[in-house]
């Protein structure tokens, strides 16, 4: 995951060109010729056009949003839908399964659907994963 961080100089006025100096991660140059190079640099981020997404917090009761947002990827998405919830071992026909390390590749997205007190750590062990993108619902 992609994070940036922002820092206002304290040298200078806002009302007088205040500066925001904007801290990336290092990433290597893309290789390749330069028609390779544009399409890497131009590729939408895979959590956009995620090949398998990861419901965390998925339930099999109904009257949750964990079960309301596993069925909206059921009814129209195309690729992998992976729920994943400690409790269950199936949820909707679905293998369950119980944290985002044991869930099969390829996986880009993963929506977050728990208590707030839960959701860092969450956020961190998909971080480790290697997930491109997280939603937090």
């Amino acid at each position: 995951m992609e994070t940036r961080s922002f820092a206002w100089r304290p040298d200078r006025r806002p009302g007088c060109g205040a500066c925001v100096r904007r801290h990336e991660t290092a990433r290597p140059p893309p290789e390749g010729s330069p028609a390779q190079i544009r399409a890497q640099i131009n590729a939408p981020p895979k959590s956009f056009a995620p090949r398998g997404v990861a419901v965390i917090g998925a339930t099999p009761n109904p009257l949750k949003g964990g079960n309301a947002i596993l069925k909206n990827l059921l009814s129209g998405y195309r690729g992998g839908v992976y729920p994943v919830n400690p409790r269950y071992l199936q949820i909707e026909g679905l293998p369950c399964y119980p944290s985002i390390s044991s869930v099969p590749d390829p996986l880009d997205l993963a929506i977050i659907f728990i208590p707030a007190p839960l959701v860092p750590a969450s956020v961190e062990e998909c971080a480790a994963r290697g997930v491109a993108g997280v939603m937090i619902e």
